[in-house]
């Protein structure tokens, strides 16, 4: 028989989720017509930062057997980046044409703010603790021209 005490596996403990850890994200999107059929919208993203903790890569003696082991040596959670904001607008134009045709022109800005909140942060002991791996794309300027017919 198989029988499982709760609270007394050790794993539990380590390998359990972030208790008390909550992330959250909010969004929200508008969007107006303006005079003269200019369509404008926006959309924007907050988002709790991530959280993570350091941990350290212990090695077996060289020539055993033993593996190499990665364990956590602070608590899940135990620091958190700074919340990412995200805010996308796009303007768009259209124009009608005879015989149904009709050309739009676009104009979309992504990652207006310039956001560079931390997406990811090497949370392994060493030269490189704490060092921003990912961050958001710069400032992305897109435009473009559509025919339709």
């Amino acid at each position: 028989d198989n029988v499982a005490i709760a609270g007394l596996d050790p794993n539990i403990e380590i390998n359990s989720a972030y208790n008390g850890i909550w992330e959250w994200e909010f969004r929200t999107a508008a969007s107006y017509l303006f005079r003269y059929g200019i369509l404008a919208s926006a959309n924007f993203d907050r988002r709790s930062g991530e959280y993570w903790e350091r941990s350290v890569q212990f090695r077996g003696p060289a020539g055993s057997r033993i593996p190499t082991q990665v364990l956590r040596v602070e608590p899940r959670g135990s620091r958190q980046a700074d919340d990412l904001n995200m805010l996308d607008i796009r303007a768009e134009k259209r124009f009608e044409l005879p015989k149904g045709r009709r050309v739009s022109v676009t104009l979309n800005v992504y990652n207006t703010l310039n956001t560079n909140s931390p997406l990811g942060i090497q949370g392994r002991s060493g030269p490189q603790f704490g060092f921003v791996t990912s961050i958001p794309p710069g400032r992305i300027v897109e435009g473009s021209f559509r025919f339709s017919f």
